[in-house]
């Protein structure tokens, strides 16, 4: 059999059962028809993230059917990679104060609704050299993950991981409050030796904002280094 529609069409069904069954009413097989392709599933990656953090990693599972993929961003934040993949980079701007990621999956004929992750921010407060850190917590718990110590730091700042994994690569980097990065660490830490040491001793006082990068989860948080006079 051979089907037709108009440009009108939206969505429909085909229906087939034997000239019996449509007389004694019983139940026929059918298949639905729709010019929209699936809806994505959940988007993952943060769902908090600090203003001024930079190569944020979002991401769907293919969708079946889908040709191609529509990202959009709100609040102060800039899709910088990926627009029409199913994985975008967004770079969130120091004036971030929380917003959506959202994406529609396309075909050719029309596209899906959209799915949307809401991404919320740190609320930090400086006064008289320290930190006083509201964190809102996101699915990832990953405030239990990660802990850095001693804050305020002085020459050395230590960053202990609670690894999900035997062994994972992990990337630290460190940026001022203006956005510019400051330090940038790379290792691979295995579970046994999950305390890294870095030596911080040429950065001047003040508030830092810290990246931490493993392979199945990054986190944010803020750091105050102190120097001895």
């Amino acid at each position: 059999m051979n089907a037709s529609v108009d440009s009108s069409f939206t969505e429909g069904k085909i229906c087939v059962a034997s000239k019996e069954a449509c007389l004694r009413n019983n139940a026929v097989s059918f298949i639905d028809l729709s010019t929209k392709p699936p809806v994505p599933g959940v988007i993952s990656g943060p769902a908090a993230v600090l203003g001024g953090s930079n190569g944020v990693v979002y991401s769907i599972v293919p969708v079946s059917g889908a040709t191609g993929y529509f990202w959009t961003v709100t609040g102060d934040a800039i899709l910088t990679a990926g627009q029409f993949g199913n994985s975008v980079t967004v770079d969130f701007l120091p004036s971030f104060t929380g917003g959506y990621v959202g994406v529609k999956s396309q075909s050719n004929c029309d596209e899906s609704i959209e799915v949307s992750k809401r991404i919320k921010t740190y609320i930090i407060q400086v006064s008289q050299n320290t930190v006083s850190q509201t964190r809102i917590a996101n699915e990832y718990n990953q405030d239990k993950i990660v802990s850095v110590y001693p804050n305020p730091i002085g020459n050395e700042m230590h960053v202990k991981l609670l690894l999900q994994d035997a062994s994972s690569n992990v990337l630290v980097v460190l940026k001022d409050v203006a956005g510019k990065e400051v330090g940038k660490w790379s290792k691979k830490v295995f579970s046994d030796e999950d305390d890294i040491t870095l030596n911080v001793s040429g950065l001047s006082s003040g508030v830092y904002f810290l990246c931490v990068t493993t392979d199945n989860m990054q986190w944010n948080g803020v750091v105050v280094k102190q120097n001895d006079h």
